[in-house]
């Protein structure tokens, strides 16, 4: 019996551990890129809010950093209720410009392309995530392509 009076609350302690507990949680991770500006639109057949956020860095991308930053954005997008998202990272400030085509992350073949370093999509609605990612410039470089799941 006295086996049992330490089990029940044993069991429970270990539901609680395991159901998450109301302590403290853990703190936002920091990144080293500066947000700039943001825009919205409602476009499509879903009539959704469709963002684009600018951002840039002060030091060299590093890929496993940029990496972790668009799993994050992907969980803050989630559920938000829009259908495109993108994230453009450009060189300078200075820069960084919304492009000139219908709302996508695509600059053509504009000034703005040689200062874009990568750009991350996210499609809500169909799930689609990748991070495009360039050595110098999206318009010098050949991309890299990382899914972010």
């Amino acid at each position: 019996m006295k086996a049992m009076k330490y089990a029940i609350p044993a069991f429970f302690s270990c539901m609680l551990a395991a159901c998450g507990s109301s302590g403290p949680s853990e703190p936002a991770r920091t990144y080293p890129y500066t947000f700039l500006e943001e825009k919205k639109e409602i476009k499509g057949f879903a009539q959704k809010d469709n963002t684009m956020q600018l951002y840039t860095s002060a030091q060299p991308i590093n890929l496993d950093t940029l990496k972790s930053f668009c799993t994050d954005k992907k969980k803050n997008f989630s559920g938000e209720g829009g259908a495109f998202h993108y994230v453009v990272f450009f060189d300078k400030k200075e820069n960084a410009v919304f492009p000139n085509n219908p709302f996508t992350a695509l600059y053509g073949f504009d000034e703005a392309a040689r200062h874009v370093k990568a750009y991350y999509e996210y499609n809500e609605i169909n799930g689609y995530s990748k991070l495009c990612f360039f050595e110098k410039n999206s318009y010098q470089s050949p991309v890299q392509q990382f899914d972010i799941k």
